[in-house]
């Protein structure tokens, strides 16, 4: 199949399209690779059985060397050789990407033919079981050809007249009209050939377009799938994010409550205060009493504000700074 040219200059473009011209960069050289490493183990096995390299690490036979060296059946080395062996290199290489099953396949077909098929990119999309049922079909009917084409010359040969025998005319009436049924059947054959190859070359583009569709509705499905699961996710999180805000203005709810408690609980002890102090005896008392009472305040709400978060600790902490200053003012007067 011949490749489209993407144009791939960098200037002046987005990251993204860099980063696509870098990827297709690599998947074209990585492709040429892959046909070149095709082409290459095709050779080198067909030298190392030929000039029976193998021998050098000790293996009496090609078959025990590919099997225990390299990994691979006796069999699939034989295929890599005989493909290379009929196809050529430039077809080899220029067609690595069908695979060696499919090349081995196409192998079997007679050169014209084949060259031509290729030609046509009859085999891009093909499946290895649809190439197999083309190939056998024009084996079959490239066999029918060779035998008629076999027959034909017979007849010709024994319709030419022999100079050591009489010639009959009647005798050679029957050999023209032999003749002419076996040129007729013959270009007929080579007809149905044709038209056979043409109609398993629709129908291997019908097919391709069909599972072009299929891809297409499959990744749609899969487009949707992930679409509705990112909606869902997001959706989730919404409600976790939520439950959080949620939890975490009740503890703040929670907080305020227990401070506005424990100011309710001073201002109640205060009065308890103002009452002893007006039943005390001596400006001393008094002033002890006060004192004692400031700072059991101020204990309870450090330790009220111990319990607050950064934010709100900060504000009181603000405020009671500014409460002591004005008391030492107070003081120092």
């Amino acid at each position: 199949m011949e490749k489209e040219i993407i144009t791939t200059t960098t200037n002046g473009v987005s990251e993204t399209y860099k980063t696509a011209v870098q990827t297709h960069q690599r998947i074209l050289a990585n492709g040429e690779i892959c046909a070149q490493s095709l082409l290459e183990i095709c050779k080198d096995l067909k030298k190392m059985r030929d000039e029976k390299l193998y021998e050098e690490f000790g293996y009496a036979a090609f078959d025990e060397y590919t099997e225990k060296a390299v990994g691979i059946k006796p069999r699939q080395a034989y295929t890599y050789i005989s493909t290379y062996e009929r196809l050529g290199a430039t077809v080899l290489q220029s067609n690595a990407s069908l695979g060696i099953t499919k090349l081995d396949l196409i192998a079997q077909i007679n050169p014209v033919e084949r060259t031509q098929l290729l030609a046509e990119n009859t085999f891009d999309g093909m499946s290895v079981s649809e190439v197999k049922a083309l190939v056998q079909k024009a084996k079959d009917q490239g066999e029918q050809i060779s035998l008629l084409q076999e027959e034909l010359a017979e007849v010709k040969a024994q319709a030419e007249p022999q100079e050591t025998e009489p010639e009959y005319d009647a005798e050679k009436d029957e050999m023209r009209d032999r003749i002419a049924a076996l040129e007729k059947q013959l270009t007929d054959s080579a007809a149905e050939h044709k038209a056979a190859l043409e109609k398993a070359k629709r129908e291997a583009a019908e097919q391709a377009k069909k599972e072009t569709v299929a891809d297409a509705q499959t990744q749609k499905r899969i487009d949707e799938a992930v679409k509705k699961a990112k909606k869902e996710a997001l959706k989730e999180a919404l409600k976790e994010a939520q439950e959080k805000v949620q939890a975490e203005a009740e503890r703040k709810d929670s907080k305020i409550k227990d401070l506005e408690a424990a100011l309710s609980a001073a201002g109640a002890e205060h009065e308890k205060l103002e009452k002893q102090l007006s039943l005390a005896d001596g400006t001393s008392a008094k002033a002890m009493v006060y004192i004692q009472s400031i700072q059991d305040n101020f204990n309870a709400l450090f330790a009220v504000m111990e319990e607050m978060p950064d934010e709100q600790k900060n504000k009181f902490t603000g405020a009671c700074m500014k409460l002591l200053n004005a008391m030492r003012a107070q003081v120092e007067k």
